[in-house]
């Protein structure tokens, strides 16, 4: 099983943009300006995703070392 480490944390996130007026939605990074819309990069909304992280890896007394 993996240990549960800073980098590993880290890794497991994900930032998703969506535009609030049309919906487009990317991963990684926001374009500078919506494809669809045409609504301007600072605009987008930041969805973090927390993913392929095993419950068994947050055990009580388990701090990120």
């Amino acid at each position: 099983m993996r240990e549960m480490t800073k980098e590993n944390l880290k890794n497991a996130f994900e930032a998703i943009f969506v535009c609030p007026v049309c919906g487009h939605t990317i991963k990684k990074e926001a374009p500078e300006k919506c494809p669809v819309c045409n609504l301007p990069k600072d605009k987008y909304e930041v969805l973090t995703v927390l993913h392929n992280i095993s419950p068994a890896l947050f055990q009580a007394g388990d701090a990120l070392k």
